[in-house]
């Protein structure tokens, strides 16, 4: 079977950044999955680690339009995120670049 795409919708645009993130009440951000060999597990972002930040813009403010804008920028494109990892109380920088993770 042959399905042709349909003429007026596009595909979605790939996650560059390989991260899976889900909100939580408080408006920051829990990293749910990282894809092993991602700009994200490059740069040291695990599982359970909480986004405070996306380039200066704190969690809060950030719209769904800006969280698919920061993780689907092109390949090449540098994002900084405000992280709080594990028990830890003090917030850290972690740059990534995003990346296509096909080859």
């Amino acid at each position: 079977m042959w399905l042709a795409p349909l003429p007026h919708r596009t595909a979605p645009p790939f996650n560059r950044s390989g991260l899976q993130l889900r909100r939580r009440p408080d408006g920051t951000f829990d990293v749910t999955f990282v894809y092993a060999g991602s700009a994200a597990a490059a740069a040291g972002l695990k599982s359970g680690d909480r986004i405070l930040a996306i380039d200066a813009k704190a969690a809060t403010a950030v719209t769904p339009a800006d969280l698919l804008a920061s993780t689907t920028a092109p390949a090449g494109t540098a994002r900084t995120y405000r992280v709080l990892s594990g028990d830890s109380s003090v917030p850290r920088t972690v740059t990534i670049r995003l990346a296509d993770l096909l080859p």
